[in-house]
């Protein structure tokens, strides 16, 4: 009924952090930084519109002695004061391999969305047929020695039973699915990665000027 989607084994980033890392240091330690100061008006407006910047999440602290919270995937890209996604930031900075894996993130999580929208539909099916097969049974019970009350229940046949156990489980294979799209559907850099290659950007941005 459900056809599981699996990503093609990725590749280790240890190499990409790693001149990620360096060039940051480059960045930060050797080189100048970046001053506006050098160019004119136009041109500096220009920059302000084409240059990018990473925001972190509101509830994410990156320490930069420690490093710690550097692997966080809640950031937002920004190129000038215009929200890009993960996707638009590799294919502006050029890097072809990142950009399609958020490609290929992107349409697994949109294939999880329709497999969580049909499990819900189906199970909610199963659910509807389980509730038809109710049936009336009438009982009576005596209570003392003159009252008498007359009991009306709703019960499920044994074919009932059955429909509603898959349409429970329909439901939580749903459940399922609709967290692996909402996985799908987040970053998958961290901002230890991305961080430096919008500042790599920006540099080469600045000396185009």
């Amino acid at each position: 009924m459900f056809q599981v989607i699996k990503m093609r084994n990725e590749r280790p980033l240890q190499k990409l952090i790693i001149k990620l890392t360096l060039s940051a240091f480059l960045l930060t330690t050797i080189l100048p930084p970046i001053s506006n100061a050098e160019l004119t008006p136009a041109q500096q407006k220009a920059y302000t519109h084409q240059r990018l910047s990473i925001e972190l999440g509101e509830s994410t602290y990156v320490n930069p002695k420690t490093g710690w919270g550097s692997t966080s995937k809640h950031w937002r890209a920004y190129q000038g004061f215009n929200l890009i996604t993960e996707e638009e930031f590799f294919k502006i900075t050029g890097y072809t391999a990142e950009e399609e894996k958020s490609k290929e993130r992107k349409r697994l999580a949109a294939a999880y969305q329709g497999y969580t929208i049909a499990s819900f539909i189906i199970a909610t099916g199963f659910v509807l047929g389980a509730a038809s097969t109710l049936q009336t049974e009438t009982g009576t019970v005596y209570q003392g020695y003159s009252m008498r009350i007359v009991e009306h229940k709703k019960i499920l046949t044994d074919g009932g039973k059955v429909l509603l156990g898959i349409g429970l489980t329909g439901y939580y294979i749903g459940l399922f699915l609709g967290l692996e799209a909402a996985s799908y559907c987040q970053n998958w850099a961290s901002y230890a990665t991305v961080e430096p290659i919008a500042e790599e950007f920006n540099l080469n941005l600045h000396k185009k000027f």
